[in-house]
């Protein structure tokens, strides 16, 4: 199955514009280009809060997708 016919489990939430590879695209976040630069994001919400299920399904989906990078600074 391609990443393509992948499932989407929080289909309203676009992906970033590029997914980060060393070397072949500016860092998302220390690099005035990147798709992540700007202001930190605030504290995780509880993990027994709907808003973690929605940030975790959401990094599912990146990872799915090919969004290796993206996905791991969701998870953490």
């Amino acid at each position: 199955m391609s990443a393509a016919d992948q499932p989407r489990y929080v289909p309203v939430r676009a992906f970033p514009p590029y997914a980060y590879v060393s070397g072949q695209a500016p860092h998302p976040v220390t690099d005035p280009r990147g798709h992540l630069h700007g202001p930190a994001a605030g504290p995780a919400p509880a993990v027994d809060s709907p808003i973690w299920w929605t940030e975790f399904d959401y990094a599912r989906d990146l990872w799915n997708h090919g969004y290796y990078w993206e996905a791991h600074e969701v998870w953490e």
